[in-house]
């Protein structure tokens, strides 16, 4: 059992008692790369409608809020950790290595996610691994193009 600072226990220990706090993650880029041909294999029976996936998860947050249960939007804890200078320095420690982005370009990204918004960031955090390696080819075949002219 996890517990905070204070002592408070953390989790679900009732399927019918009162929701006091929940952490959600609104529908976004996540869903808007969601295609027929990969839909499948993340779980998923077919492509959502992603705007209409954003109304019906405000609709059910503020259902929540309503009933007085605290709503914490996933994006913004993100963002708000993200402005701490050692959990950014975690985050890209983490995503940014040769293995993913391929050697030349750890230094080239570094530079350029470091400057970016907390809340850009999360966004970038969400990349996979197969998206990471399809940025760096198309980079890589796009400076192979522009040197041989």
């Amino acid at each position: 059992m996890d517990t905070t600072a204070t002592g408070t226990a953390l989790g679900v220990h009732s399927e019918v008692g009162k929701l006091r706090e929940v952490i959600v993650h609104r529908p976004g880029l996540a869903l808007q790369r969601l295609t027929p041909e990969n839909c499948r294999g993340l779980l998923f029976d077919d492509v959502l409608w992603v705007k209409k996936a954003r109304q019906e998860h405000d609709i059910f947050a503020d259902a929540l809020r309503e009933r007085g249960t605290t709503v914490h939007e996933f994006a913004t804890l993100l963002a708000d950790t993200l402005r701490i200078a050692e959990a950014r320095r975690w985050l890209l420690d983490r995503r940014l290595h040769a293995t993913l982005v391929g050697p030349d370009a750890v230094a080239e990204l570094d530079g350029w996610l470091s400057e970016l918004p907390g809340r850009a960031l999360g966004a970038w955090w969400s990349l996979r691994r197969s998206r990471w390696r399809s940025w760096n080819r198309r980079r890589s075949r796009f400076w192979s193009s522009a040197a041989s002219t």
